[in-house]
């Protein structure tokens, strides 16, 4: 499955994309449902198993308190950050990362 960025971004908290850090960041089947996107715990999980610089921050919007995150790509000699910006922190995590490791 090729996936856009866009369409990454796009995504629902939930299942699908659960299962997408699933297979993509701890390279494993889903075999029981893990709330990554949905469950800060299960978030900074995923903040632990890249090789990356992750950094989360909350602010204030005009609909209400948003969340982005930004991972860093590995290479120092270029700013390559990848970005989300979304309701929950747990969220905007997994869509970075995702975006970070399928370098979109």
């Amino acid at each position: 499955m090729t996936l856009t960025r866009e369409e990454i971004l796009a995504m629902e908290p939930g299942r699908e994309l659960d299962e997408l850090i699933c297979n993509q960041i701890f390279e494993l089947e889903m075999v029981a449902h893990v709330h990554y996107s949905t469950d800060i715990s299960a978030a900074w999980e995923v903040v632990g198993k890249l090789d990356y610089e992750v950094t989360v921050k909350k602010y204030e919007a005009m609909s209400g308190y948003r969340y982005w995150a930004r991972v860093n790509g590995a290479d120092p000699n270029r700013f390559d950050e990848k970005i989300a910006n979304c309701k929950t922190a747990p969220e905007a995590i997994c869509k970075a990362a995702l975006l970070a490791v399928l370098n979109l």
